[in-house]
């Protein structure tokens, strides 16, 4: 498999590899295909405040969690609802990769309109919204008012496939951090080699590297960055220790990490259905909570926050008694 890291984020040759900056300067100023430079962070004299939110996740306690009769094909089930939505997702998969075969063919082109290639991800965007809505699965969304101008790096709880469709139906226009064997998922694999997400092979210490310095690159010029730090999907949807390159990459281009929790997905698409074995409405939702500067912060504390806000919004279904540790990788 091919692991694409190389994003083509600026000329390579003018690049400090310590930094993701320009060699010729020590602060960033130029525009690149991402849009404009991230703007200097303040001076201050010590970490400024921690954002304060209350936002609390309703309990799902008693939301059912079998949704049988199942059928099993190869290792994986999938009910009568599951079906439904593969129909719905392939249906609205025909014109997104009609658009991408298009687009693609015109790249040279629609490149010098869309250098940062926004429209693959509305594409993307536009395919997730269209299921979800035409399976009665439209997450609830809140703290939208909490997602700031400029770059930012966006670190949320992963509990389920459906983390990637939804989170994507945010109002943002953020590039992933994500695990390689997406390229396997037909159409979608595509759609994100296209537009230029940070695909990672997380066995491999040097695609690890290339993707943290391409992390980097993406947020110097302006672009967000979304990323689940645990890694993978947590058993039953329950938090897990974030890995700390996320966190990394905020402090050292002194960009604010944006905490957003996720709640639910774990009962619609459990790691065990191959597809959604219910609908979503009523029962999942998002939360974009308030961003957190990275300033006179370290790595290790900027996670432990972020993971104590995430976790404490969630239901307690969901919630990891342990806080935040370092577990290596990206």
């Amino acid at each position: 498999m091919v692991v694409k890291t190389d994003v083509e984020l600026s000329d390579k040759r003018d690049v400090d590899p310590e930094v993701g900056s320009s060699s010729k300067s020590s602060k960033h100023t130029g525009v690149s295909r991402f849009g404009s430079a991230m703007p200097e962070s303040a001076e201050g004299t010590g970490p400024p405040p921690a954002p304060q939110d209350n936002f609390k996740h309703k309990s799902l306690a008693g939301v059912p969690t079998d949704y049988g009769p199942y059928l099993t094909i190869k290792g994986f089930k999938i009910n009568a609802f599951g079906f439904f939505f593969c129909f719905m997702a392939i249906f609205w998969a025909i014109p997104w990769a009609v658009f991408l075969v298009v687009y693609k063919v015109l790249l040279e082109f629609v490149d010098k309109l869309d250098p940062c290639r926004y429209n693959v991800d509305r594409s993307s965007s536009l395919w997730g919204w269209l299921t979800s809505l035409s399976t009665d699965s439209l997450p609830e969304m809140t703290g939208l008012e909490n997602i700031p101008d400029g770059p930012a790096v966006f670190v949320a709880n992963h509990a389920s496939w459906m983390d990637v469709p939804y989170s994507a139906q945010l109002p943002v226009r953020a590039k992933y951090l994500a695990k390689a064997d997406l390229t396997k998922v037909p159409i979608l694999g595509n759609a994100m080699s296209m537009a230029q997400h940070v695909l990672v092979d997380r066995d491999d210490k040097r695609s690890q590297m290339e993707a943290l310095r391409s992390a980097l690159l993406i947020l110097k010029t302006g672009t967000p960055l979304f990323v689940f730090p645990e890694g993978t999907r947590g058993p039953g949807g329950k938090m897990q220790a974030f890995k700390m390159g996320a966190f990394k990459v905020a402090t050292k281009a002194g960009v604010p990490i944006v905490p957003v929790s996720i709640a639910g997905t774990h009962i619609m698409m459990p790691k065990e259905v191959i597809m959604p074995q219910c609908a979503g409405r009523g029962i999942t939702a998002i939360h974009v909570h308030p961003a957190i500067p990275s300033t006179d912060r370290t790595d290790q504390e900027l996670s432990d926050l972020a993971f104590k806000i995430i976790n404490d919004a969630l239901g307690n279904e969901q919630q990891c008694a342990s806080t935040s540790k370092e577990t290596g990788g990206a």
